[in-house]
């Protein structure tokens, strides 16, 4: 695992990446969230987007790190 705080965002409807490929093993990653939505999605979806966003700060202020700057 890198020596930064990671979260690994993961769809098993990506069509793409092997979802075992996105969230990795427990010992690479501090925490996996399943994002319901295909590959494209992550970026262009309004629901997508906004889930990646929003799991994105929590992660952060879980971490005493402000999301915004």
């Amino acid at each position: 695992k890198p020596p930064v705080p990671t979260l690994a965002l993961w769809s098993r409807k990506d069509g793409i990446v092997a979802p075992r490929a996105a969230y990795g093993l427990p010992d690479e990653r501090d925490q996996a969230i399943e994002v319901g939505c295909s590959h494209m999605g992550f970026a262009v979806s309004r629901g997508g987007t906004r889930r990646v966003v929003a799991e994105t700060e929590r992660f952060l202020r879980e971490r005493g790190m402000d999301p915004r700057g």
